[in-house]
């Protein structure tokens, strides 16, 4: 499958070359003018860069604040590695309220027996 894909691919970028210098001439022209055409932009749609901008402001800020998040729960979840087991029990991640009840005895944390009967 992965020869159909890249076979198509370059089926299609060749099929996008010029053929001879007349037709690299004609593309590099237009492309040329496409990037003219583009750095004037903002000069005859100011409105609709303003709105871009803001929106990609808006999205950079998320981004951050998101990146932040992720930043602060890593630091609080790792800051625990160092600390002793019985203190670090009464800090163990909850999803329902954040700190742990402790409910739970020794017995009870303790593991099964897996062996064979004695």
């Amino acid at each position: 499958m992965f020869f159909i894909r890249t076979a198509f691919w370059l089926t299609i970028l060749i099929l996008l070359l010029p053929a001879n210098q007349e037709q690299q001439k004609e593309v590099y022209g237009t492309a040329e003018a496409a990037v003219k055409d583009l750095s004037n932009f903002c000069y005859r749609n100011p409105v609709v860069c303003l709105q871009t901008k803001t929106a990609f402001d808006t999205f950079t800020q998320k981004a951050q604040f998101g990146a932040n998040m992720v930043m602060d729960f890593v630091k609080d979840f790792d800051g625990n590695t160092s600390v002793q087991a019985d203190a670090k029990d009464s800090r163990r991640f909850s999803l329902f309220g954040g700190k742990s009840h402790n409910t739970l005895n020794q017995n009870d944390m303790g593991p099964t027996w897996s062996g064979p009967a004695s």
